[in-house]
């Protein structure tokens, strides 16, 4: 229960987050076989809180990877002002371990991040994110969120806080 208020706070907090300059428009959105699914895809890409492939696809259907799952909590806790983005001088003491492990580039940022705060550990990233196609569980999706909300009070209040506030104005 509590691994699922997380992440539904996680997804609240989006929702309050202003929309940004760009739209999304992915080709293979009429795909997806559940009614308002449109609407929600685009809504949290707009927010910049997860993105779709170079090809201009959404891929509704794929499991999502654990770089894929690590950059979406990435992208919650820095877009809903709960975390600051990393450093690139900071994050560069990871790059060379995660070069080694084949972490994908547009997922090194987020990796880094998730090993300097404890979200994750280098034996995670040794058989988890490795080359980037191992597909995660929701209760993997769900550990990244409780671990990343989990380590702070401070975040999950600030966190708490945000989506209360959204509820509120609703």
């Amino acid at each position: 229960k509590r691994k699922f208020a997380l992440i539904l706070s996680a997804v609240m907090a989006a929702s309050s987050l202003p929309l940004t300059a760009y739209a999304a428009n992915f080709k293979d959105i009429n795909d997806v076989p559940w009614a308002g699914a449109e609407t929600v895809i685009n809504s949290v890409a707009d927010k910049g809180l997860l993105s779709g492939y170079e090809d201009g696809t959404f891929r509704a259907k794929n499991n999502v990877t654990y770089c894929e799952a690590m950059q979406m909590v990435y992208n919650v806790l820095v877009k809903t002002g709960v975390a600051k983005s990393m450093d690139a001088v900071e994050a560069y003491a990871y790059m060379g371990t995660l070069d080694t492990y084949q972490v994908p580039k547009w997922a090194q940022m987020a990796v880094a991040y998730g090993l300097k705060n404890g979200i994750i550990d280098m034996q995670l990233v040794a058989t988890k994110f490795a080359g980037g196609n191992t597909a995660a569980t929701r209760e993997d999706v769900a550990l990244l969120f409780g671990n990343a909300l989990g380590g702070s009070i401070l975040l999950r209040r600030k966190l708490w806080n945000r989506v209360e506030a959204a509820s509120a104005a609703e």
